[in-house]
């Protein structure tokens, strides 16, 4: 069986709860200084601020690999559609 995912972990000398780290994700997430984060998962988000010298915090990165289960997540998951207008996506192909 698949073992359970961490509900706390050792972040810099502290120990962190799944939903503390939730709390600092969120922030991550509604921080516009690392560019968008609608179209991926919050690892890829930070390693495109990294790659772009816009500083992300290192310990946004410790906690994502701490907690594996919040990458894939962000504040906008299940919220806005793909489709929707906030993604700038219709998902059809204009008449000809």
């Amino acid at each position: 069986p698949k073992p359970a995912p961490p509900t706390e972990a050792q972040i810099e000398n502290e120990t962190l709860s799944v939903a503390a780290a939730l709390v600092e994700l969120e922030k991550f997430d509604m921080c516009t200084r690392y560019g968008p984060c609608m179209s991926m998962d919050r690892l890829q988000r930070w390693n495109r601020a990294k790659k772009l010298g816009m500083d992300p915090p290192q310990r946004i990165k410790l906690i994502l690999h701490a907690f594996p289960q919040t990458v894939d997540r962000s504040i906008w998951h299940d919220r806005v559609h793909p489709e929707s207008p906030l993604t700038g996506s219709t998902g059809h192909t204009p008449a000809d």
